[in-house]
């Protein structure tokens, strides 16, 4: 019962996560490149209180492309929120 709930909680984490990286992910080629992120980050920011707002994008850019090729991939979001 238990390992059914937890690939539940998986795949609704991953449908969640897809979805937050399509919205990124504005010109649909399958990465998000650092003005994408940008652009999302300050969409987001602009609807959460003050306290909640991410105050260094390109520090949290920088976190999620693991890879270092100046674009975050589905796979490098999904593995830094330890989801695949």
């Amino acid at each position: 019962e238990d390992e059914d709930g937890d690939m539940e909680k998986l795949y609704a984490n991953h449908a969640m996560l897809l979805t937050v990286f399509k919205f990124l992910d504005t010109d649909g080629n399958g990465s998000v490149d650092p003005q994408e992120f940008e652009d999302g980050v300050a969409l987001l920011n602009s609807r959460l209180p003050e306290h909640r707002r991410l105050n260094d994008p390109s520090k949290l850019f920088k976190a999620l492309d693991l890879d270092g090729n100046g674009e975050i991939e589905l796979d490098e979001f999904s593995e830094v929120f330890k989801v695949i």
